[in-house]
């Protein structure tokens, strides 16, 4: 009881190491031990803790805010969403930066005003060092959240009404050159798997979730093509050369889990087309896939490199090659052609006119 009234009378005089250790000690004593052990226990934490220095986290998105009200919230957001067929990556992205608006200001949803939202922008940016284009997709994010809340009468006012866009330069993502693919495909080491992906990546310009979802029944290997599932459940085709036939088929020879020549003749094979192992137990996850990519950067020498830069130099590709904005887009999986500018490294006049076309500018 001592530790506990010690923590809360004369906390702003001690350092984070004996906070911590007098908040520990307030634990072992809410606990069933006998004082004998809670003396060993103490003396033992004390020794341990003697030869290291540690540093308080404060107001960070690590601090827990009350969650019931928000939870609550989020709860009717995430089956409203979902009833709309969003895919449980987008949804995941909206949570988490609820949960950081909340964890930072210390407050309910219900609760949020347009000052925690404008503190929230500022002082995220300030902590993690974020750009602005990012900053702006939280506030996008957020905007999305209680926009729909408010709409359904789940809150009284809508913080973000009041919250205007955060400009920022749009900087066209720069293709991967041909000398730097050779040394990613080098890279790769042997790893018929990973080389694979990365040929898999180059010329379909799936996204990352996609590509991890794909299962062998989705692979037309006589055709050259492939079913995908994007954004919204919403499927496509997409269309491979004989580069990654061959890629495929050198490493699904390697799997244990699979008759490859029934693979290509029949394709009901329902198991993942990329698995963590050779026997197939599991497809890659998404955060495999990126990680893998990321291990790629050294030993090619290109620090640029992320699972999204293939599809930027796929889009880049297929424009240089005289395909229409309006094919990219659909081949690409969006919706309309306005992010179209994000990956293709082309003339501004051609993505205007395309745009014009479709309506999408007067």
């Amino acid at each position: 009881m001592f530790e506990l009234l010690f923590l809360e009378v004369y906390r702003d005089m001690i350092d984070a190491k004996e906070l911590l250790e007098l908040r520990i000690y307030g634990a072992l004593r809410k606990s069933k031990l006998s004082e004998s052990d809670y003396c060993r226990l103490k003396n033992n934490i004390t020794t341990i803790m003697y030869d290291f220095s540690i540093n308080e986290i404060k107001n960070t998105e690590i601090v827990k805010a009350s969650t019931n009200k928000t939870d609550e919230l989020l709860e009717y957001f995430i089956m409203t969403k979902a009833s709309e067929k969003m895919s449980r990556n987008s949804i995941d992205q909206y949570v988490r930066v609820v949960h950081q608006l909340c964890n930072l200001v210390h407050k309910e949803l219900n609760e949020i005003t347009k000052e925690d939202i404008r503190y929230f922008l500022i002082r995220y940016q300030q902590l993690y060092n974020i750009q602005d284009s990012t900053l702006d997709n939280k506030r996008r994010l957020l905007s999305s959240v209680f926009s729909l809340l408010y709409a359904n009468e789940r809150i009284s006012k809508n913080p973000m009404s009041a919250i205007g866009c955060i400009k920022y330069k749009k900087v066209v993502k720069q293709p991967l050159k041909d000398d730097e693919i050779e040394r990613i495909k080098l890279a790769c080491a042997g790893n018929k798997r990973n080389i694979a992906i990365v040929t898999f990546f180059l010329e379909t310009g799936v996204r990352v979730t996609e590509l991890c979802n794909i299962k062998l029944c989705d692979i037309d290997f006589i055709n050259h093509r492939c079913k995908v599932t994007g954004k919204g459940n919403k499927e496509r085709i997409v269309y491979f050369t004989g580069k990654s036939y061959v890629m495929l088929h050198e490493y699904l020879k390697t799997r244990t889990d699979i008759n490859l020549e029934s693979i290509i003749y029949s394709g009901y094979n329902d198991v993942p087309l990329f698995a963590c192992n050779r026997h197939g137990t599991k497809a890659m996850s998404k955060e495999g896939v990126e990680a893998m990519v990321r291990k790629l950067r050294e030993p090619s020498g290109v620090a640029r490199l992320h699972c999204h830069l293939f599809r930027a130099t796929y889009a880049t590709n297929l424009a240089r090659k005289g395909v229409s904005i309006e094919l990219i887009a659909k081949l690409l999986g969006h919706a309309n052609l306005n992010s179209i500018d994000r990956y293709v490294l082309t003339g501004n006049d051609e993505v205007e006119l395309a745009l014009k076309r479709v309506g999408n500018l007067s």
